[in-house]
């Protein structure tokens, strides 16, 4: 053993005023490759959080990005809304605005409707459960 571990943390050794300083990045699994270009999902998910905040901050919680994989981008991005306080006109304008504020590569290219976004008890999405909703 080296002392070392494994973990599915990602980080950036940054190196301020002659310190080494760790800056975390968040987990691999929101880390993904969509034609060859790396996308962070956690970054996403906070912008669609702010594009629902302006439309209906009460379904924040309840409309998360997801990637999917794809046989020709290996993935592509996807929106689940777990809701059904937003109507069909606020979908479409959250994808518009979604849209608008990522890159070609990131953009929505479907959305899903399902009864809840399951959470575990802590407020974090259940991201295994989710999937499998999805089937």
């Amino acid at each position: 053993n080296d002392g070392r571990i494994t973990t599915q943390d990602r980080g950036e050794v940054s190196d301020e005023l002659g310190h080494q300083i760790l800056i975390p990045q968040g987990r691999d699994f929101e880390f993904v490759k969509i034609s060859g270009e790396g996308v962070h999902l956690l970054k996403l998910n906070e912008i669609l959080a702010g594009v629902v905040q302006k439309i209906s901050p009460s379904a924040v919680q309840q409309v998360v990005v997801i990637a999917v994989p794809d046989a020709r981008t290996e993935n592509r991005i996807e929106i689940v809304i777990g809701t059904e306080q937003l109507s069909a006109a606020d979908v479409l304008h959250l994808c518009q605005q979604f849209n608008a504020l990522v890159a070609p590569y990131e953009k929505s290219r479907k959305e899903h409707f399902i009864s809840e976004i399951p959470r575990s008890p802590l407020g974090k999405v259940l991201w295994g459960k989710l999937r499998e909703s999805l089937e």
